[in-house]
C-alpha cells in the first residue's frame, strides 16, 4: 500500500508515521516547508512539497502528486486541508485513492467552533458560549471568560477576559466566541467510529501538560460518562475513522466540550501504546469492513522529548 501523508512538519504527521512504520508500507510525506521534520523521515524521492491548503491550486497540485505516485491512500493532518479535500472527493476517488475524512458538512462544523457549538446544544454538555459581536453582550457572565477566535488550532489567539471592558480588546466583527472558564482538568478523546457508524473505541487522554495545543505530558484513563459523551458526539456529527474530541471539567467537575479535531491527533502515540493502533485500524478498513466489535485499552502514562535526524549537507542545501 502506498500512503501519502500530508502536514509532515507537524505532530499528527509524524505520529501518524511512527504509528505504522513497522507495518508493510511505502509512505511518502508532503509539506510545504522543505525543512519540515516529517519529510526526512523517509528517503529523498518520497519528500513532496506542496502548496498551502488555502491556496487554490492546493487540491490539484496535491493530487498530482498522488497520481504520480501511484498512491493508494492520502492521510490529511492539517485542519485548513481538511475541507478543500473533502470538496473534491470525486477527484480522488476518480483515480482510485482513499481518503479517510468525514463529509465537507460534518467538517466545516467542527471546525467552526460556534457552528460546532449551536450543532450540538442539547446533544453534548457545552460551556455557555456567546458570539461577540460587541457590547452589550446577550447573556449575563461571570468573569473571567475566554476569547476564542471561531476557527485556528493550537490555542493561537485565545484570550482571557478578566473584566467586560478588555472585550474592546477583541474583533467585534463575529470572528471570535466568548465561552465560560473552564478550571479543571482537560482531557483529550481520540475517537474511532467506523463507516457503519459503530464507535469502535473511544480512548480517554488526560492532558497533563501541553505545548502549543499538543501534549507533552499525558496518561489514559477510564470514564465512562467522557466515553459516552465522545461516542455520542462521533454518533451525532457522522464523525468518521479518527477524532480527537477534547472536554475539560467546569467549577463543578462537569465535563464540557471544547473543540473537535475532525483528524489524526499529535498525540497519537499514546493511544497506540495503550493498545489502541488507530492509524493501523484506519488502513485496515480501507481495505475491509472494520468489525463491530469495541476495543478495549490499559491505562498508561507518556512524556514525551525531542528526537534528532541526521542528514548529510548536500541533502539539506537540495531541500
Amino acid at each position: 500500500m502506498r500512503v501519502l501523508v500530508s502536514g509532515a512538519g507537524g505532530a499528527a504527521a509524524v505520529s501518524f508515521f511512527k504509528s505504522v512504520s513497522y507495518l508493510d508500507l511505502n509512505i511518502h510525506m508532503a509539506d510545504i516547508d522543505p525543512l519540515a521534520v516529517g519529510l526526512y523521515l523517509v528517503p529523498e524521492h518520497k519528500r513532496h512539497i506542496v502548496k498551502k491548503g488555502s491556496d487554490l491550486n492546493f487540491v490539484n497540485c496535491l493530487l498530482e502528486v498522488c497520481v504520480k505516485e501511484k498512491i493508494d491512500v492520502l492521510i490529511p493532518t492539517v485542519d485548513c486541508e481538511l475541507v478543500p479535500i473533502a470538496q473534491n472527493m470525486h477527484k480522488f476517488r476518480a483515480n482510485n485513492i482513499k481518503v479517510p475524512i468525514s463529509t465537507e458538512n460534518t467538517l466545516a462544523t467542527c471546525l467552526d467552533k460556534y457552528a460546532l457549538m449551536q450543532c450540538l446544544t442539547g446533544i453534548a454538555p457545552l460551556a455557555k458560549f456567546e458570539l461577540y459581536k460587541g457590547l452589550p453582550l446577550k447573556k449575563d457572565w461571570i468573569y473571567p471568560v475566554i476569547a476564542k477566535p471561531r476557527t485556528g488550532s493550537g490555542g493561537r489567539g485565545i484570550k482571557y477576559i478578566n473584566h467586560e471592558s478588555e472585550l474592546d480588546s477583541i474583533p467585534s466583527d463575529g470572528s471570535y466566541l466568548i465561552q465560560e472558564f473552564l478550571p479543571g482538568e482537560e482531557y483529550s478523546v481520540d475517537t474511532y467510529m467506523n463507516q457503519s457508524g459503530f464507535v469502535v473505541s473511544a480512548v480517554i487522554r488526560a492532558r497533563l501538560k501541553t505545548d502549543s495545543g499538543v501534549a507533552v505530558a499525558s496518561c489514559t484513563i477510564k470514564d465512562k460518562e467522557l466515553e459516552s459523551a465522545a461516542s455520542e458526539i462521533a454518533r451525532n456529527l457522522n464523525l468518521r475513522y479518527v477524532s480527537n474530541i477534547q472536554f475539560k471539567r467546569d467549577l463543578n467537575g462537569s465535563p464540557k466540550l471544547l473543540e473537535i479535531n475532525p483528524r489524526f491527533p499529535g498525540t497519537m502515540p499514546l493511544t497506540v501504546g495503550a493498545g489502541v493502533n488507530m492509524p493501523e485500524l484506519c488502513l485496515r478498513e480501507l481495505n475491509n469492513k472494520l468489525e463491530n466489535i469495541k476495543i478495549d485499552y490499559e491505562e498508561i502514562a507518556v512524556v514525551r522529548y525531542w528526537a534528532e535526524k541526521f542528514v548529510t549537507m548536500d541533502e539539506f542545501v537540495r531541500a
